[in-house]
């Protein structure tokens, strides 16, 4: 089982940053989180990404955190994610799209989580 898998398997809950109420973390995104946190960054707001296949639509991956950057350079120095700089100073956005399917988003966050496991330990 990789570590995006454990990961993905964990009830995560943290506090909305908007609504102050806790919340069920979306299992895609959880090894991310985790390991921002990690770094010292706090989040603000994740979405694991949802395909409608039937719709032929998508919305993206993304975790918005607040961190010095340093921690959002050595992220972006990973080459998994684009790093954007959200609209507050210090707020960094990563987020990925093109899908295609659930199958694809979940094994391209599996591959990403590995890349990230070996660049970030």
């Amino acid at each position: 089982m990789s570590v995006w898998d454990e990961a993905s398997d964990l009830a995560l809950t943290r506090t909305d940053p908007l609504r102050g109420e806790q919340c069920i973390l979306e299992p895609g995104v959880n090894y991310f989180v985790l390991q921002l946190e990690r770094l010292g960054a706090e989040i603000r707001s994740s979405c694991e990404g949802h395909v409608d296949e039937e719709e032929g639509s998508e919305s993206n991956f993304y975790v918005m955190f607040s961190a010095p950057y340093e921690i959002a350079y050595r992220i972006a120095e990973l080459m998994t994610f684009p790093v954007t700089l959200g609209r507050e100073q210090g707020t960094w956005v990563i987020n990925a799209d093109g899908f295609g399917t659930d199958l694809m988003r979940r094994d391209r966050l599996r591959k990403y989580a590995e890349i990230w496991e070996k660049g970030l330990g």
